[in-house]
């Protein structure tokens, strides 16, 4: 799943897009993606994060989706029933519920997550 972190604040699921939530990837693959900078009106520079997670088992990062920070959010648009521990983590701290934003690590930091991420910074200027 790759996430653009926008300058404006908003969090978008960028692929896959649509309806999809994952797509499955086999060892040794790869998915080509080609991206397309630009800078919204009225702005000089904008710094965008894109932001790739791998995960061993199918997993909702649209819990992570949020719109421009002046925009109201949409209210449960991308909630669904939660079976997977990442989501799990991830509804704690971004559910529409979450009355804290702390974290308590449960597991041993020797166990394998089974998930990964990686990102990378984007700078646009006039």
């Amino acid at each position: 799943t790759v996430l653009a972190l926008s300058s404006d604040w908003s969090i978008e699921q960028i692929y896959p897009s649509g309806a999809a939530r994952f797509e499955p990837l086999d060892p040794g693959a790869s998915i080509p993606l080609e991206f397309e900078a630009y800078l919204p009106d009225g702005q000089d520079e904008s710094l965008d994060i894109i932001k790739v997670f791998a995960t061993r088992n199918p997993t909702n990062f649209r819990w992570l989706e949020l719109p421009p920070l002046d925009q109201p959010p949409t209210p449960g648009a991308t909630r669904s029933l939660i079976s997977d521990p990442l989501e799990q983590l991830l509804s704690q701290v971004t559910g529409e519920n979450a009355t804290t934003r702390a974290i308590l690590l449960n597991a041993s930091p020797k166990q394998d997550r089974g998930w990964t991420v990686a990102q990378v910074e984007v700078v646009v200027r006039r």
